[in-house]
């Protein structure tokens, strides 16, 4: 199974880019796993906030393999334990499911039409995080699940 990450607008901060990396590097030693980004389209003025949107969900959608799950990031999803995670990954890799994307949306976050295109909607919690170390937790918490599955001590150190 090989894993997607999609983000809407860059890493800028650096630390937090770094974080990125070393979370998708560890994740690389369980699943192919490879990280781009589309363009964040500007909401300044009132009258181009749909048409942005419009925009940001059809580069989204372009990006997406007909064959793959798609995991949309957004605060009305799904709650899971890191063990409920691991058992999403479990049952994808039963599955033999070739490709997973997920999705994080930029500081508008992710459009309507990506949300309804979504296999499933994930939400990190209850609480607002900054977008991109939303990215940084998935990340964490992809590796944390990939450890569960394979019997690993890191959940439990």
């Amino acid at each position: 199974m090989r894993l997607e990450f999609l983000w809407i607008g860059k890493t800028k901060d650096a630390s937090l880019a770094r974080l990125e990396k070393r979370y998708l590097d560890r994740i690389r030693r369980f699943y192919p796993a490879s990280a781009s980004a589309v363009s964040e389209q500007s909401r300044k003025d009132v009258h181009q906030k749909d048409a942005a949107e419009r925009r940001e969900a059809e580069l989204v959608l372009k990006k997406l393999p007909a064959q793959a799950r798609l995991v949309v990031l957004d605060e009305r999803g799904a709650q899971v334990t890191s063990r409920g995670l691991a058992g999403w990954f479990k049952k994808w890799t039963l599955s033999a499911l070739p490709q997973v994307v997920f999705v994080v949306g930029g500081h508008a976050g992710v459009p309507q039409e990506v949300l309804r295109r979504a296999d499933k909607v994930l939400s990190l919690g209850r609480m607002t995080l900054p977008h991109e170390l939303a990215r940084v937790v998935l990340l964490e918490q992809i590796y944390r699940a990939a450890t569960i599955v394979r019997g690993l001590p890191y959940h439990n150190e």
